[in-house]
């Protein structure tokens, strides 16, 4: 299964998924864009490369996610509560919290986005 959708479905575990309206994989569809008023995550494959080499080999590889977060304009909970929680539960499914950078906001909808990637090392035997 690729990445982005097994984690968009483990992403429906999250405690606090009930304060995501949409998880997409890859792209938002364009008629599915709720704009400023839906929360909402993209995830989009940013790595996905041969990694641990020996045995003139590879044996893993690194696979690594960006994850954007589209916040509602009316998002009533404590953002950095949110994240935290998202973060932490991340880990417990495998994944290390890497590259977290600043909140901007969104061009069109004005809309606060915070983007982070993960990364885990897949084993694997051909």
């Amino acid at each position: 299964m690729r990445a982005t959708i097994e984690l968009q479905n483990n992403l429906a575990k999250f405690p606090m998924a009930d304060l995501i309206t949409n998880i997409y994989a890859d792209s938002v569809p364009p008629d599915e864009n709720d704009g400023a008023e839906s929360t909402d995550l993209v995830i989009t494959e940013s790595l996905n490369t041969p990694s641990t080499f020996g045995n003139n080999t590879f044996n893993q590889l690194d696979q690594t996610l960006q994850v954007a977060i589209y916040y509602s304009i009316d998002f009533e909970q404590d953002s950095q509560i949110f994240e935290i929680s998202l973060y932490k539960f991340l880990e417990t499914i495998g994944w290390r919290i890497k590259n977290v950078q600043g909140t901007y906001f969104d061009e069109l909808t004005s809309q606060p986005v915070r983007v982070f990637q993960v990364q885990r090392l897949v084993g694997f035997e051909v």
